[in-house]
């Protein structure tokens, strides 16, 4: 079995280095033919439930205000994770942009995106401040969507929502975080040094497995 998940890991990872992580329609497209590839067969529970069992793996899995991250895919030579999240009591949370381009599909729950705007290369968190919601889409279970690395966004999201996420390479050095409930922001570097988030305990990732295998039944 492990080496026949071996197998479909790398075919997988091939294909997703394929993508365009500078985003673009197509990639909204290559992203949904992957993300269907884990969904619609046996491929994401065979993920799940050897995670445990992946040291490599488990020592990425972390908590980030109220939300469960674990890696089951990690392709160092291409800078590619695939990531499935758990957001636990989940209220909204700060905007903010990311460091990479991601792909997110919600298999359970939903929540709702707020989109505040872009912001450049020279940004500073002070531009944030500047930037209020300009739309709110709705996401339900099988909704998905692409989002490029300078795109600031927050999100509300129901207790137990499951998400899968594909993020792409690394294409800044920091990400832009603003509260705008107490007025803080910062630069998010997201490295080990980040006080914000922490890594779970081997018990902790094992729990989750399980959780988010039961609410994906």
């Amino acid at each position: 079995m492990l080496a026949q998940l071996s197998k479909q890991v790398d075919d997988w990872c091939r294909s997703a280095a394929a993508v365009d992580w500078n985003g673009s329609f197509s990639s909204l497209e290559a992203c949904q033919a992957l993300s269907q590839q884990l969904t619609e067969s046996k491929f994401l529970q065979e993920l799940l439930m050897t995670l445990p069992i992946n040291s490599r793996l488990l020592e990425q899995c972390e908590q980030l205000q109220g939300i469960k991250k674990l890696v089951l895919m990690d392709d160092t030579a291409n800078d590619i994770k695939l990531r499935i999240h758990l957001f636990e009591d989940y209220a909204f949370d700060v905007a903010h942009n990311h460091k990479w381009s991601f792909f997110s599909t919600v298999l359970k729950g939903g929540y709702t995106q707020f989109l505040h705007g872009e912001v450049g290369n020279n940004a500073n968190t002070e531009d944030i401040q500047k930037m209020p919601v300009s739309t709110a889409t709705r996401y339900e279970e099988g909704d998905s969507y692409f989002l490029r690395h300078n795109m600031v966004h927050s999100l509300r999201a129901l207790p137990e929502t499951v998400t899968l996420v594909i993020r792409g390479p690394i294409l800044r050095q920091q990400s832009l975080w603003h509260d705008f409930k107490s007025k803080k922001q910062w630069y998010h570097q997201g490295d080990e040094t980040d006080s914000l988030k922490r890594k779970l305990r081997v018990h902790e990732t094992e729990a989750t497995v399980s959780k988010i295998s039961s609410l994906l039944k």
